[in-house]
């Protein structure tokens, strides 16, 4: 199984439930994971692409509010505020301050 399916298997046991309950809409269907702050788009290296992975940047939502709220500034402010509360604000700064960068040689 990849890291990638191994880490929503974790998430689903820990957490179980659609984090997008900050709208209002009828939840369908099974748990999809969405990063919040680091999207696949944004990830271009391997290290990027181990690096968006993160507890920190995946949460869990059901397909309606996937559609609905992916990539909108109102729901990453809502997941930066739950991740601090889950796992604390120096270590969601620091994830979030950690985002490798691929240096260019002059």
């Amino acid at each position: 199984m990849n890291p990638r399916e191994l880490l929503k298997r974790k998430l689903v046991n820990e957490r179980g439930y659609c984090h997008a309950v900050f709208i209002e809409a009828e939840c369908a269907g099974g748990l999809e994971m969405h990063e919040a702050f680091y999207t696949r788009g944004h990830a271009v290296t391997a290290a990027q692409k181990k690096y968006m992975n993160d507890e920190r940047n995946c949460v869990l939502v059901c397909h309606v509010h996937h559609g609905m709220v992916q990539h909108s500034k109102a729901f990453r402010a809502y997941w930066k505020q739950r991740a601090v509360e889950l796992y604390g604000s120096e270590s969601v700064d620091a994830y979030l301050a950690g985002w490798p960068t691929k240096l260019r040689r002059a």
